[in-house]
């Protein structure tokens, strides 16, 4: 996906070692507090799924039903090991404590960087199929996963999988050396910090430089140059109204740009609790896409004075809609065809004021497992940056960041749609 379960006998190590030992400790025997049995050993998470299942006949029925249609659709066990609620469970012990290449188990034979991708689809695969019962609930995607109390648990259970992804169970040398073959990763390019900097997966993804050189800033000293907020693909530009209304929208949906797995039509609902939403009218918006195997941190674009900064904890969702491409045999991610917006993503939102009075809104967005959006302690309201200055960085997942003009920015794009960038380059021009 450029933007983004397995039965008992299934669990076997893969080619970087197996995933983490399931949690052994069961229930007291005098606890009766639930009619489900705890005799065989689970994760505590697959056990608040269990009994979820068992006291609630809707999910149950959902989450049969969505195993089964994603089964019909993709029966092979290698990459769907799911056909059953209790192969479900298996796939919930295995995964939540998983390296983000272990989970479908078919990858030992590819790079590391489509193992993590088709990892990534496998996950969300069963539990993102479209449902009839959820048709008119205007989710996102009429998928168990954004429904009630399921939608509580996923979240849950990627939260427990963040933090396995931040334990130094998650890293050792084996893992760095898989990582250090991969190409696009550039460990071999003297780039970034020492790996021994490195204590669990996460560390690794949000890697530091190893100094401000391996990253220089395109005309430091202009500030009307705006640069490239992280290693990524611009694209495109779009221009606002008068009501805050994406205009002259040329994504899929033609009635918005497809941001992450929202379809953003009011750029104030995405800026809803700023203090500053209502304040990029006829102005212009663009976003830029992380991909998994780029520098994870990103920088400030634009030299100004930091208004406001926010923190928004929305879902994991996957960045778009998980399909099984047959003919390729392998997991796709596509964006919907729904009409009209909804931010249902992990974001954040920093707000700077340049010296000239025109406002710019970054908002980097989390996808996916630990969707982490995090901003550097330095990143207060009143405090004075400069293009390049570390904003804040993404753990596993996280993989977009939009910048907002407000309309006497004057902000016009020179990059080019879909070209990669690295940090620093020069993105576009302001007033």
């Amino acid at each position: 996906m450029h933007r983004k379960y397995i039965k008992a006998l299934l669990c076997a190590v893969l080619l970087l070692g197996g995933c983490a030992p399931k949690n052994e400790q069961k229930q007291s025997n005098n606890d009766t507090t639930t009619d489900v049995s705890r005799d065989e050993a689970h994760e505590e998470i697959t056990w608040d799924l269990i009994q979820m299942v068992e006291h609630n006949d809707e999910i149950r029925s959902l989450l049969e039903e969505s195993i089964e249609l994603a089964h019909e659709i993709n029966p092979d066990p290698q990459t769907n090991p799911v056909d059953s609620l209790e192969s479900y469970y298996a796939f919930v012990d295995r995964t939540v404590r998983c390296m983000p290449w272990e989970i479908e188990p078919y990858g030992e034979k590819r790079l590391l960087y489509e193992r993590i991708d088709q990892s990534m689809g496998c996950l969300y695969f069963v539990i993102d199929q479209p449902l009839p019962e959820l048709k008119d609930k205007d989710y996102f995607h009429n998928s168990i996963m954004y429904h009630e109390p399921f939608r509580s648990w996923w979240t849950e259970f990627l939260s427990v999988n963040g933090t396995f992804l931040s334990s130094a169970e998650s890293w050792n040398d084996e893992y760095y050396k898989a990582a250090l073959k991969e190409p696009g990763f550039k460990l071999d390019q003297d780039l970034y910090e020492d790996p021994k900097n490195w204590h669990s997966f996460n560390d690794f993804f949000a890697r530091k430089l190893k100094d401000s050189s391996k990253r220089p800033i395109d005309e430091p000293d202009d500030d009307s140059i705006i640069t490239a907020p992280a290693d990524s693909e611009p694209q495109g530009i779009w221009q606002i109204d008068e009501n805050h209304k994406i205009i002259n929208a040329d994504s899929e949906e033609q009635n918005g740009i497809a941001i992450k797995t929202g379809t953003l039509t009011d750029v104030s609902v995405l800026l809803k609790g700023s203090q500053y939403a209502q304040s990029f009218a006829n102005g212009t918006l663009t976003h830029t896409f992380l991909d998994i195997d780029d520098y994870h941190r990103y920088h400030f674009p634009v030299t100004g004075t930091v208004k406001e900064v926010l923190a928004i904890p929305q879902d994991d969702a996957p960045g778009g809609v998980i399909v099984w491409d047959q003919k390729e045999q392998r997991y796709k991610e596509y964006y919907s065809e729904t009409i009209g917006w909804q931010s249902i993503e992990t974001r954040g939102i920093v707000i700077v004021e340049t010296e000239k009075g025109s406002l710019v809104a970054i908002v980097p967005v989390g996808m996916c497992q630990v969707s982490s959006v995090n901003f550097e302690e330095t990143v207060k309201p009143g405090t004075f940056v400069k293009k390049g200055d570390p904003l804040g960085y993404f753990m596993f997942g996280g993989s977009d960041i939009i910048m907002i003009f407000s309309e006497n920015a004057g902000f016009t794009m020179s990059a080019k749609a879909n070209e990669h960038l690295e940090m620093g380059n020069t993105y576009g021009r302001i007033r």
